[in-house]
């Protein structure tokens, strides 16, 4: 209740966590996280020799990060439902969006976080969220991250990916973005990151060097069957996997650090190939301090989703592994 003072409504409470100057999550922090470390017995400590995982200490739970979809979260969609005589679609969405909200508040995750476009109808319903549930809406008009159980997540607006414009503020958060990416490779982190579009646009060379950053999942949204042409005539990467034979709204591929270093390798035979985009980002193999070096079988997940429905990603204490399920 106190926290709630510092905001004009209930509903901001809930939904304005996200600080655009610091770029994080009030709350969600890497110095509130503590790498999913919680302290032992002595909580008067301020360094205790034993650190118990959280999990412990309230029981056999599981850090699970809910990731909300629904076609409303889709500008375009939404405008649509908006015009005269599409009320019955929109009364649909909405009720199914109220059941995502059911299922999340019986299931209590770690953190909910929803990607895309949000009027005032989808704010106040997510809003509806347990208010012992964190509620992160990325809505692309910021980049940030946001710790979960030693969990780095980063939310990154999808229009700073397209090279086709370039100003101060845009470098700025691509070279945050580069130190983010360092960091889940260095640290060795179970890495995510959501944009609020579809990730098939992102530049093929971005999708490597998230990849080599040993990202585990890159989340978003899914194009309407009539868009995809349009991206496939672009810069973007077109790599998702339908289920069945007509355009789905919903995609799974995968991208392979080995295959992508070994199709490098073939490019004019024994050359290596250097791509660089306009922010003059290295994919090749020559990147590699050792070419003795094992090779990397890192596999990063692109998933996108239109339709409505909620993906559990579950995050192992232990290993670094892609543990997701749609429960809706």
């Amino acid at each position: 209740r106190i926290f709630r003072r510092f905001f004009l409504s209930k509903q901001d409470s809930r939904l304005g966590r996200v600080r655009p100057e610091s770029r994080d999550v009030m709350g969600l922090t890497q110095m509130n996280d503590k790498m999913g470390q919680f302290r032992g017995m002595g909580e008067d400590q301020p360094h205790p020799d034993e650190q118990v995982p959280a999990s412990r200490l309230v029981g056999n739970t599981k850090t699970a990060i809910h990731h909300i979809t629904n076609p409303l979260f889709c500008k375009s969609i939404n405008e649509e439902c908006s015009g005269e005589g599409s009320e019955a679609q929109r009364k649909l969405y909405i009720k199914q969006l109220k059941e995502s909200i059911r299922l999340v508040n019986r299931t209590r995750p770690t953190v909910v976080v929803a990607c895309g476009y949000f009027d005032d109808t989808c704010r106040k319903l997510l809003s509806k969220v347990n208010e012992t549930v964190p509620v992160i809406l990325h809505d692309g008009s910021s980049c940030f991250n946001f710790w979960i159980y030693g969990a780095h997540c980063v939310a990154m607006p999808l229009r700073y990916f397209q090279g086709d414009y370039a100003d101060e503020s845009r470098n700025d958060a691509m070279a945050w973005f580069r130190m983010e990416l360092e960091q889940i490779k260095t640290a060795r982190s179970h890495g995510y990151i959501f944009v609020d579009g579809d990730a098939r646009d992102i530049p093929k060379t971005w999708i490597a060097k998230m990849g080599k950053s040993h990202v585990l999942g890159l989340l978003g949204l899914c194009k309407r069957p009539d868009d995809i042409a349009d991206r496939e005539e672009g810069n973007g990467v077109d790599n998702g996997v339908d289920n069945g034979d007509s355009p789905s709204l919903l995609f799974e591929t995968e991208f392979s650090v080995a295959k992508q270093e070994s199709s490098e390798e073939e490019i004019d035979g024994n050359e290596t190939e250097k791509c660089v985009d306009d922010d003059d980002i290295s994919t090749s193999s020559s990147e590699s301090e050792n070419s003795d070096a094992p090779q990397d079988e890192h596999i990063m997940h692109i998933v996108g989703r239109m339709e409505n429905g909620v993906r559990c990603i579950t995050v192992e204490e232990e290993d670094i592994i892609w543990n997701t399920e749609l429960l809706l």
